[in-house]
Order: C-alpha cells, then structure tokens, then sequence
C-alpha cells in the first residue's frame, strides 16, 4: 500500500515523503487484510500515530483510492523482474501534530523497531508541485488531486468530525484529607436545577432545539466540569479526558434524541446535526460524508424498529400514556439525565475516592485502597460522598434510589453480557440476589437498558454528528440483537446464572449469519462461542485460528473461558474436570479481538491465551475461590495490533502486575532490569504473536 499524506502549510499543499527516495509512505500488506486496515496499520507502524488523532484527524479521500499493477525489479532478489500488486490512496491531515513536523512542516525522523534491530526513516514535507511528475503516473489519483493547469482544486474530502468546546480546566489547591481533592473541587459547585428541569420537562417539545438542550446541560450539572479537572487528565479507558467530555455530551444527546423517535429524533440520532443545529439527511451539502458512510446510516435507518425502543421507554417509566401519545415524565427524565452526566466522571484516574475508615471496607477494597474500577467508585462517591455530586444528591428521593440501583446496587454489566466477557458469576450475582430479595424493579432495570444504549451510542466523541457507533460500526440486525439480549436476565429468577449466561450465547450463535454450523460440544465448545461473541465479526477466522493454535494454547482457552465463578455450577456443553478459582475477567478482550481478528484472529488468541497463563500462575487455582473473580485490566492493549506488541525499548517488557493492596491485576509496559525473575505480584508476558512452537518452549506452563 502506498498513502500520500498531504496538508497545507502557509496555505501551499505539502506531500509527505521519505527524504532519501522522495517515495510516499508505503508498507507490505499482511495477508486477507484490506486496504483499509492496511492503512490504519501504515500510519501507526509508519507514523507512529495513535488511534484516538488517526481517527479525529486523517481524512481519508476514498475517491482517490485505486487498485493497478506494477512490474518493477526485486530488491530482495536482484535481476527478477516482479509484478507487484498495488493499492494507492490519499489522506489529508486535519491538525497539526509534532510526531509530524506540524504546523511548520518540519523534517522529522521516525524509529520502527523490526526482527533485524532499528530502522530510522527521514521524512519531508514537500510542495505538491515539486512531485507532479511523480504523482503524474497515476492518472486516477492525479485527477483526483489536479485540476486543468496543475492548479490544485477541492478534493471533496470527507469533513474533519466536529467537537463541542470544553470548559475551562479547574484549578484548586492539592489538600491532604482524604480524598480531599475531589472535595475541592466539588466545594460550592451547585446544580443549576432551574435550568435542569426546564431539560427534563421541554425534551419531547418540537420548539425545543438541541442547541438549547445542550446549553441547559451544561449550565445545569457541575460534575461535568470534573472531566477536566486538570488539562490533559489521563483516564481509565485509555482516551483523553477531553475525549470522555465529547463522549459524554453525545450520550446526553442520544437520550435527546431517543425521547424524540416519534418526530425528527431517529434522522439526528442517525445522521446527526447541521452547523444550525437541525437535523442533517443523507442529501446535506455540508458536512461532507462518504459514499460508505451515508450507506451504512441508512442502512441502519431502514433496519431500526423504532417501537422496540418506545416500549423500553415505556417501561423505563419515562413516558406516560403510552410512546407516541403521552408526555414524558420530567421526574423520570431528570434522573436518567443526571445519570448519563455523571457516569463516566470517574473514569478521571486522578479523582479515583480511597476507602477511608469511616466506610470501612467497600466492595472487596480495603481502606486505603483506592477503587480503580469506575462504576465502583461512582457508587461509592454515592453511598458515602453524595456532597460531591450535587445533582444527583438534588433529585428526589425516589430518582435517586432509581439511580444508585442502575448504577451501583445491580452491579450488572450489560457490555459483559452482549460481548460474553466476563464469567457468569460476576455478571449476574448481585443481580440474581435482588431478584430473589424482591428490591428489582422493571422500570429500573428499563431505565438501566436505556442508559447503556445512550451510553454506548455516544462512544465516539463527536457529539454533533449522530450516534455513530450504532450508525456507523454496528450491523443494524446486531443493535436488534442488543435490545433483545436483555430479556434473557428475566430468567435469572428461575434458572443459574449460568444457564442463563450459556442459554444467551447459544442464542447469539445459532442467530449468527452466516450459518456457523451446529452449536459446539465439548471441550473448547464454550471458549469458542464466547470468542466468536467478542470478535462481532471475522467469526469464521477466529474459528479456524482457534482451531490451529497449538495443544497448549488451545487448553488454556478452553478451560479458562469455562470457568463460572460460581461453586457447583457448569457449563452444559463444556463442562471442567475440576472446579476452583478465581476466574477471570480480561477486560477489554472483546475491544482487542474487534481490533485485530479480521487480520490476525491467531495473534489475538495467542494474546490471550498467554494474558490467561500468566494470570493463573499469579493467582493459582483454589477449592475455595470457586466463586471469585480477578479482573485484569488491558486496556493498553486494546488500540493495538498485534504485531506492534513486540515494539519494545530496550529492556522494556510486557508486564501482568497486581498492585499492592488491591486484588485484581493490569497490563503495562515496564523498565525491568537484566536477569528479572517472575515474582509474585509481577510477572512478564510473553507476546509471541505468530508463533506456536511446542508447549514445552513456552514459559511457566500453568496447566
């Protein structure tokens, strides 16, 4: 694949190219990979370019793209003449970026490390028409980047994804009482509740615009403030604070649109919004999409059953009278727009409460321990520092249990649920208890569904331009599959949680289209269905790929993924020798196999399976944790391909580590010196992706 990467610089057009050879960037495809992900790998192995700026910024000119052969004498093996398949695209740069030389346009020198040791290439920014004789062989491409007398013309470029502005960074003095920062910078912040039931009440309103929504929002609740506590506050997800601010104003906005579905609210929850903000369609001038692009949204548009969604609204107690003919209930609204403004705040790792003595213990964290896990630590802020959240310590009585029991007393995780990703006990424990004790409500549990969908459709951080997670990345017969998975937890009253959970995913197998064949029996059965679950797709090369994996690979999938933390309980189709625990939770698994298993489903599994051996050689197997689960956090690794993982430093190493005091584990990178021995609380990961050498090469076999 060859890219042109082109910007403007002092308002002239600039190519970058290798300064030896003047030679766009370029890099060999892997094999059954497309074009496109050949160029999101270019520009990171290449560039050096991380996920979140490839996506905000690098815009692709799909027009530009085009396929042709080349015959050109073999380096690797001079005097053959050789016919090389060739991809050509273009991209513009949207912003500046150091890594890049910009905004000067400034030579710079990038270092990929590869099998033979390091590699240095020298890149410059070039005047477009010092290369028109280059580029000028390719007439597709010139065309696309040349008018009539060389003039450069408007290359109808898909428009760079638009952001809100972001408040103002808070500034307070750093305090030494416990968990005292958050406190200052909570100290006198009061919810504007005029402006916030003004929201809640005006939402279903044809007069009430998005624009006026969206300022109510943000002059109403002060915790939105939070995600920018600091500039440049690192988060738990792995984006930039900035990022979750964008994010959690476009969940705002799906709960706008959602309560709106029976006027213009699909067209904006699909297409988005204009700089006017009234709702875009498929024929708007501005902004401009591709060809791709407005397929997919329409796609969507014409698959979505609008009333399968009113009648969770319905549920949820969110309107009365019924979808389409009732007002919405403004006490209902507010808590569910509270809800979604606070959610994600705690994902700010700096704002992250200890457990102080006067809770004592708290979910598993020992006093002193800080909760790393962001739900927790919201439901703890809730039990034991509502002060903090003014808004939803405001909300009446009645909304606010409605919120705590969504939020922390379900402890139910539906993202687990719809990606297969956590063991069954976890998942469903806490949820089975309040069946059983009579505290669960439908409405909430509705008004639970309702938040994740808002949730998980403001996941790309460009509020204005739709809900493009659904629109745009999820199968519209897959968001379908999403609203009817939930029903599966009404079971839990009269079956285990894993029946349930198996009951679930044999579901989403036999519903897979394509036909997988036959739902699997037998050892590696439920680690090949919760696989295929994670991936959402390449279903068939994760299959196969699980298949080739050698014998010692293959078993710790198998019987890690089986595990149920639940004593006495197993799975039907694959059931394990021996019992014991802990199970674990590779968090993340699901976004890291989405990542890769279109174009290395093997690598990602021999990812895993190593995560999986290294966490059971630091927490062996014991009888009596048969209902525990460790959660391993990888959240570093899910923007990654595979083969990037072995790009090291020197005496840089992949690590599983278990902080001290704290019972679950992450992955880092880490600094280890020569000769590092395993140790208890840390242990060095292995990633030898495409590679399957015999199992008694590999290190510290757990099984």
């Amino acid at each position: 694949i060859k890219v042109w990467l082109m910007t403007d610089i002092l308002n002239v057009t600039h190519l970058l190219v290798t300064k030896k050879k003047d030679r766009p960037i370029s890099m060999c495809l892997e094999k059954g990979i497309s074009w496109e992900q050949a160029l999101d790998q270019v520009l990171s192995s290449r560039l050096g370019l991380e996920d979140n700026f490839r996506k905000r910024a690098i815009v692709v000119d799909r027009n530009s793209y085009h396929l042709f052969e080349e015959i050109e004498y073999s380096l690797s093996y001079p005097g053959l003449k050789t016919v090389y398949q060739m991809h050509e695209v273009s991209c513009r740069v949207a912003e500046p970026h150091a890594l890049l030389g910009l905004p000067d346009g400034n030579d710079f020198v990038f270092t990929r490390t590869t099998t033979e040791g390091s590699m240095m290439i020298n890149y410059s920014w070039q005047p477009f028409k010092a290369h028109d004789s280059l580029i000028g062989r390719r007439k597709s491409l010139k065309k696309t980047l040349l008018g009539l007398g060389n003039e450069l013309i408007d290359m109808k470029l898909p428009s760079p994804k638009r952001q809100l502005p972001l408040p103002e960074p808070l500034l307070v003095k750093e305090s030494a009482e416990p968990n005292g920062r958050l406190k200052e910078l909570m100290r006198g912040k009061v919810t504007n509740w005029e402006r916030a039931w003004h929201a809640a009440r005006h939402i279903c309103d044809p007069e009430y615009s998005l624009k006026e929504f969206y300022e109510d929002c943000i002059a109403s609740f002060p915790e939105l403030g939070l995600f920018m506590a600091t500039e440049n506050e690192a988060t738990s997800s792995g984006r930039t604070a900035a990022d979750e601010y964008q994010r959690t104003l476009g969940s705002l906005f799906a709960v706008f649109w959602l309560m709106r579905l029976h006027g213009d609210g699909l067209q904006s929850f699909v297409y988005g919004v204009d700089q006017d903000w009234k709702p875009l369609s498929p024929s708007a001038v501005s902004p401009i999409r591709s060809v791709e692009d407005l397929r997919k949204r329409q796609a969507f548009i014409s698959q979505v059953d609008v009333s399968r969604i009113g009648k969770v609204l319905v549920v949820a107690g969110l309107f009365q009278g019924g979808f389409c003919n009732g007002a919405n209930d403004p006490k209902r609204t507010l808590a569910l727009l509270v809800l979604t403004a606070i959610h994600d705040i705690m994902k700010v790792t700096s704002l992250l409460p200890a457990v102080t003595e006067a809770s004592g213990p708290f979910e598993n964290h020992k006093v002193g321990e800080t909760i790393c896990n962001h739900d927790t630590a919201l439901g703890y802020l809730m039990e034991y520092m509502p002060e903090v959240l003014p808004s939803y310590n405001g909300l009446p009585q009645a909304q606010r249990e409605s919120v705590k029991f969504t939020q922390f007393d379900m402890e139910f995780n539906l993202g687990w649920l719809v990606q297969a990703e956590a063991p069954p006990g976890l998942l469903f424990n806490q949820f089975k208890r309040i069946i059983r004790q009579g505290k669960s409500r439908s409405e909430d549990v509705a008004l639970y569904l309702i938040h994740w969908l808002t949730d998980l459709a403001g996941a790309e951080p460009y509020p204005q331009e739709g809900c493009e997670k659904f629109a745009l990345k999820f199968p519209p017969q897959l968001f379908v599959s999403f609203l009817s998975s939930f029903h599966c937890v009404t079971f839990l009253s009269t079956k285990s949680e894993t029946e349930v959970l198996e009951d679930y995913i044999c579901w989403r197998w036999a519903m897979h289209d394509p036909y997988l064949g036959p739902i699997p029996k037998g050892e590696g059965a439920i680690a090949m269905i919760r696989l295929v679950v994670m991936a959402q797709g390449a279903s068939g090369k994760v299959l196969e790929a699980f298949h080739d994996l050698n014998s010692d690979d293959k078993q710790i999938l198998s019987v890690e993924l089986a595990r149920t933390a639940r004593k006495g309980q197993s799975f039907q189709l694959s059931p394990l020798v021996s019992e014991g625990g802990p199970a674990f939770l590779i968090y993340y698994a699901p976004a890291l196999m989405q990542k890769n298993c279109s174009s290395n489903a093997a690598g990602a599994l021999q990812v895993l399976a190593e995560i999986f051996r290294q966490a059971r050689n630091m927490w062996p197997l014991q009888e009596d944790r048969a209902d525990d689960t460790v959660i391993v956090q990888i959240d570093m690794l899910k923007g990654l391909y595979c083969h990037e993982l072995p790009d090291l430093r020197q005496d840089e190493h992949w690590v599983l580590k278990r902080p001290s005091h704290q019972i679950n584990g992450t992955v880092a990178k880490e600094i280890l010196p020569k000769g590092f021995v395993d140790e208890l609380d840390q242990r060095v990961l292995h990633f030898d992706v495409g590679q399957s050498g015999p199992a008694d090469m590999r290190r510290n076999t757990a099984l």
